[in-house]
This record gives C-alpha cells, sequence and structure tokens, in this order.
C-alpha cells in the first residue's frame, strides 16, 4: 500500500516538530548533557525533508521553480 503524498507530509512534520520539542526541552533541562545536538541535526534533516517535499510538489504540478528562486529562499532563512 502507498502512502499519500499529503500523509508522507504530515509524517515529515509530525517527525519535525518531535524532534523539535525534543531538542528543546533536553536544552532547557540543564543537566549538562549534549544531547540536544543530536535532537537538533535531526530536527533540521527533517525540515530539509519537509521544504523539499514541498519544493518538488510544486515543480510537479506544473510551477515553474528555478534554481535562482531556491537559492534565495534558502538564503532568506
Amino acid at each position: 500500500m502507498r502512502l499519500k503524498k499529503w500523509m508522507l507530509l504530515v509524517g515529515y512534520m509530525c517527525l519535525f516538530l518531535g524532534f523539535g520539542y525534543s531538542c528543546y526541552s533536553i536544552f532547557v533541562d540543564e543537566t549538562g548533557s549534549n544531547f540536544w545536538v543530536m535532537w537538533g541535526i535531526a530536527s533540521l534533516v527533517m525540515g530539509y525533508q519537509v521544504i523539499n517535499f514541498l519544493v518538488e510538489k510544486k515543480m510537479i504540478s506544473g510551477t515553474i521553480v528555478t534554481l535562482l528562486q531556491i537559492n534565495v529562499f534558502f538564503v532568506k532563512f
């Protein structure tokens, strides 16, 4: 059974938010643990997956997205 695209996007977003919450909660805990860095990297990877998914969906749906527009988007953030 194949996943629908919106189900995949919701899954990516849940993982992104979950990893981000774990990163923040470990960082605020102040136990001196550096484990929050791993969760932060995982959150950034999932954020990249969400952005990449949305850009691919725009390109597939017929909207022309040039590399210059993508680079400007990443430079702003």
